[in-house]
């Protein structure tokens, strides 16, 4: 019971000393006030204005990046939200809609999932012969034919037999570098064991995939490392009906990139990969397990900053906050030692203190978080229209985040000089009354 009145009393004297100082507290509400706002004002709106791009958590760097110029060059990639291995084949439709688009070109270059493929993959030559070269068989990608034709354009040194034909289903193309070492002719059959088929949409059964070699090419770059077929088969080969891995953009030399990239951003389904220094997602293999791309973006480079930033105001905040305690304990040293000598404790000091600094940042927090997230909202629908919806931060989680944020950095930085002040005897802080 005595503890209970023991509190009480501290948070009365709190409040009376709070509205004695009232410009001293209005600071010190609005500093932490302002770092409540910055911080979610960052993992919200600013990283969203800088670039939203998704780089997959947990993955493995599977680009050989093309620089500028090579056949897949593009300027941004379309791929798969998070944790989806593949976007909807919509998204082509919706990108092509866009002014300022100068091509768009559909991608599939997936590694199926254990449950299709099983066993080894081999070639089976005309006169009969079987090969079975390595376990792990190459990634075989899915393309336009007209589109990656044009592509390729004068990058295409040579070719036995011929490109692949639009819409055409099971055929490949093999390039040169993988044909000389897995011993691949043209009229070979790759056959890719137990793939799982569709019947009529109600069941599937095993089947062996078998893909006739048309062609071989060679272009002198990274990109001969491939097998190429058909959209189409690509999409049956990996369970893909009507998705893609990605779609490349390439945008026309004038015209807001930036804009362009917020407005691709607003797709449903996928989100925009920004290539580094011009580089350009190109897949290899990986086993048997789905491809992920991580590779530096100019979002990590973002929250680098971010957190820097973050880092100094609260280092800012926090000496603001102790600076502004020892002022108001300086001139409440004669109350504090007449506290003293009627048989209040230290404890009772640094709790009243403790109290006061706690009152102003946790009502700074609250007030932060909601004006945080009515600016992340009005820039949303009446500043920045054509930005993707930014994530406001009003679930229970944040808002507790941000009280612990704001409390505990006032506590902190209230409870030393609390400490000191509550140390002085009193004869020494009565001096001069």
């Amino acid at each position: 019971m005595r503890s209970v009145a023991f509190l009480v009393e501290a948070v009365r004297l709190a409040l009376r000393n709070l509205s004695r100082r009232r410009m001293l507290t209005l600071f010190m509400f609005l500093s932490i006030m302002a770092m409540t706002m910055g911080f979610l004002l960052i993992v919200t709106v600013s990283e969203e204005i800088a670039l939203r791009v998704w780089s997959f958590k947990g993955s493995e760097v599977l680009s050989i990046g093309h620089l500028a110029g090579s056949p897949y060059w593009c300027d941004v990639v379309m791929v798969p939200e998070k944790d989806e291995r593949s976007i909807p084949d919509s998204v082509l439709s919706d990108v092509l809609g866009f002014q300022g688009v100068e091509w768009a070109e559909p991608f599939i270059g997936v590694i199926p999932n254990e449950d299709r493929f099983s066993g080894e993959w081999s070639i089976r030559k005309p006169d009969g012969r079987v090969l079975k070269p390595t376990p792990v068989m190459p990634l075989i990608e899915g393309v336009d034919p007209s589109l990656e034709l044009t592509r390729l354009g004068n990058q295409l040194k040579s070719i036995r037999g011929r490109f692949l034909r639009e819409g055409e289903r099971g055929v490949v193309l093999v390039g040169e570098p993988l044909a000389r070492v897995f011993e691949i002719e043209v009229n070979d059959t790759i056959v890719i064991p137990h793939t799982m088929r569709s019947i009529f949409g109600f069941f599937s059964i095993k089947r062996d995939a078998e893909l006739g070699v048309v062609g071989i090419y060679r272009t002198g770059t990274e990109y001969d490392k491939k097998m190429l077929t058909t959209l189409e088969e690509a999409q049956s080969l990996y369970g893909l009906e009507d998705h893609l891995t990605c779609v490349l953009v390439k945008f026309l030399p004038y015209g807001n990139r930036t804009k362009m990239i917020y407005e691709l951003n607003r797709i449903p389904g996928a989100e925009v990969f920004v290539p580094v220094e011009k580089r350009v997602m190109m897949v290899t293999w990986s086993g048997f397990r789905p491809i992920r791309v991580s590779t530096a973006t100019p979002t990590k480079v973002m929250r680098v900053a971010h957190a820097q930033i973050f880092l100094i105001a609260i280092f800012v905040t926090g000496a603001f906050i102790a600076s502004s305690t020892s002022s108001k304990l300086y001139e409440r040293r004669h109350e504090i030692g007449l506290l003293k000598s009627i048989g209040f404790g230290a404890s009772f000091i640094q709790l009243q203190v403790v109290v006061e600094t706690l009152i102003v940042g946790f009502t700074a927090g609250v007030i932060g978080f909601l004006a945080a997230n009515s600016i992340a909202l009005i820039s949303q629908s009446r500043i920045f229209p054509w930005l993707p919806s930014f994530a406001l931060k009003m679930s229970t989680g944040w808002f507790l985040l941000v009280l612990a944020l704001s409390s505990g950095l006032s506590i902190i930085s209230a409870y030393i000089p609390a400490l000191k002040a509550s140390r002085v005897p009193p004869m020494e802080a009565m001096r001069g009354l």
